[in-house]
């Protein structure tokens, strides 16, 4: 399997904006509801993905890259990004819930750190 030598932060979020299925109106209509509880949201659901994803698919999505720039995902995952940047609690939050369970099943993997 071949592996890659870091995993984008932005592909990371856009598979837990795209594993949330479907995206609630106010986010949407470009409202700014990105609070602790969306936070929260966003990544349980990015456990989720991860530890019910196969090493096969993770490796997979994380080789296409990024999408087309223009779709709402990659969009609402922009506007993520930039509030995390903005608000360090929030970011802290994130990271604090995700950071354990996705990097452990990305090592479980083979996909970090690089395999020679």
């Amino acid at each position: 399997m071949k592996t890659l030598s870091f995993v984008p932060f932005q592909l990371l979020l856009t598979i837990a904006l795209f594993s949330m299925g479907s995206v609630s109106p106010s986010l949407a209509q470009g409202q700014d509801p990105l609070e602790g509880e969306v936070v929260n949201a966003i990544a349980q659901k990015t456990i989720q993905k991860f530890s019910t994803s196969s090493c096969q698919d993770l490796a997979t999505s994380m080789a296409q890259g990024k999408k087309d720039p223009n779709t709402l995902k990659d969009q609402l995952t922009a506007r993520f990004i930039q509030k995390l940047r903005q608000d360090p609690q929030l970011t802290q939050q994130f990271f604090d819930q995700i950071s354990t369970p996705v990097l452990t099943k990305l090592f479980e993997c083979g996909l970090v750190p690089p395999q020679n």
